[in-house]
This record gives structure tokens, sequence and C-alpha cells, in this order.
């Protein structure tokens, strides 16, 4: 069988997480035997991933900043998800690869594995009886993803169109410049703040509550929480179905993808184009 990302503590045809799992030292192998959920968020290329009804084309699922969570109440009811791997899913597409969040713990995607994907509304948690999400709730979602995104791709760049890339830049500028301490604090643990934006997502999702023995995820969420809908509040997007043409029957995903910002907004981003040309110049001139 596949290798399969999926967070779920119990699914039909799947081995659930067990102890012997989570705890065996294999952590270096999970990009290739992590189960985590299959909906997820992403913020990646306009160019790439255009407005109309293609389909788009993901080649590979990969993951590389990760941490173990705990998840409990709100949609989960009474049950609490110990050791849930919470971060950054990377789909490597027609267009380039994109980082994406879940915004969906009940459904599977398979590591390695090749999907095609839609453009679709995001209007539900995506249960298989589902919730409606407010619009409160879309824009917090898309304000935290795209903090995310801003953090973790700038450094490792994915498949940015122009404009979208200069936004996050700007963003992200003002954030530094605001609060330099968090700042640097989310620059440095990569797969905290990684397992930080998921779980934040989630808990805007789902009204749940995420924990983490690491200081640096509390940490993390923390700042994530506040800060990203007063710096980020900006980056609308689209949501993508993601479907397996070898089983058209299976459900499997749904993501987010940044939009190309409104045409008023694009004389601020031009400019931050021409100092993030800057900013690379200096660190090249730097090495």
């Amino acid at each position: 069988m596949a290798d399969v990302l999926h967070r779920m503590p119990m699914t039909e045809g799947l081995c659930p997480f067990s102890d012997s799992v989570r705890d065996s030292g294999r952590d270096a192998d999970m990009r290739k035997s992590l189960m985590i959920g299959a909906l997820a968020l992403s913020f990646g290329a306009a160019t790439a991933l255009p407005a109309t009804a293609s389909p788009i084309t993901i080649t590979n699922v990969g993951i590389t900043h990760f941490e173990k969570i705990t998840l409990t109440g709100g949609a989960l009811g009474g049950a609490t998800w110990n050791g849930v791997y919470s971060g950054q899913i990377e789909l490597m597409t027609s267009g380039g690869e994109l980082g994406v969040w879940c915004v969906d713990l009940f459904h599977d995607i398979y590591l390695g594995h090749q999907y095609s994907a839609t453009i679709v509304a995001l209007n539900t948690d995506n249960r298989d009886s589902p919730a409606v999400l407010t619009t409160d709730q879309k824009s917090r979602i898309a304000a935290i993803a795209a903090f995310g995104n801003a953090v973790l791709d700038l450094r490792d760049p994915k498949s940015f169109d122009a404009v979208t890339l200069a936004a996050f830049t700007a963003d992200l500028d003002r954030f530094k410049a605001d609060h330099p301490a968090d700042y640097s604090m989310l620059d440095t643990y990569s797969s905290a703040v990684s397992a930080a934006v998921q779980a934040a997502i989630w808990e805007v999702e789902y009204r749940l509550t995420a924990t983490s023995a690491d200081a640096n995820f509390g940490a993390a969420l923390t700042v994530i929480k506040a800060q990203a809908s007063n710096y980020f509040g900006n980056i609308g997007g689209h949501a993508l179905a993601i479907a397996d043409p070898a089983h058209p029957n299976v459900r499997v995903q749904t993501q987010w993808v940044s939009q190309v910002p409104e045409p008023s907004s694009l004389l601020v981003f031009a400019a931050a184009l021409v100092g993030l040309a800057i900013r690379y110049a200096r660190r090249v001139k730097a090495i």
C-alpha cells in the first residue's frame, strides 16, 4: 500500500497511528510514511494555477517541516487525538511546487502520489456532515495560511507569481518592523512555525484546541493567531478540489490557493518587488 498522509486516528482501509509507529525513532523517514489529513490550503502561483476549469496536474506530494501535536474538543467532540502530525504539505504541480495547509482532518492524501485538481469554493469544513464556514472563519484561515507561507516560503521559494510574492514580502516586512522579536522567533524555528500555522487553521475551522510539549510551538501559535489577520488579511484565494484519477470514487482533498491581489493594490506591490530584488541582491553579495 502506498504511503498515506492522514491525521485521523482511525480510517477505513488504512492503519491508525500506533505508539510503535509514532515513537519508533523513524521520524526522519516520516516524509515517506507520515499520515496526515488530506484537504489542504495552498498559497502558490496564480500563473501556474489559473482560475479556469482546466485540471491542474499534481505529480508528487511531500512534507518537510512538521511536529506532533494534540487536538481536543470542537468538531472532535469528546475525543483527544494524540501524535497528530501538523505542518505544511508540499505539492509538486505542473506549474511548480506549492506549500499547502490541511483544511480537512477527515480524508487522506498519499505521499508520492499523482492527482488532478480543479478550482472550487471553500464553504464548509469538509466533514461528511459538514458545517458551513462563516465569512470570518474563511478570512482568518486565508490570513493564517498566508502568514505561514510568507515566513516559510520566502526563504525556500515555492511557485509564487510576482504579485503574490510581492504581497507576501510587503506584509512580512511590516510585521517584521512592528514585531522584530516575534519575527526572529518565527524565522528560527521552521518546524514549530509550520506546525503552529497548521494548528491555528484547525483551531479556526474546527473550533478545537491544539497543544504541544514544544514551547516554541506554543509561542508561535500565540503570535500567529494574534497577528495573522492584522498583517495578511489582504490575500484572498481559491479552493482546489483534489481527485485521484485512478480512484475517482475516493474523496481526496481540497486546497486554498492565493489569488492575484486587486488591481488597486498593484502599485504598492510593484514597489515591494523592487525592495525584494534589493534584498536578494544584498543576500547574494553577502554570501
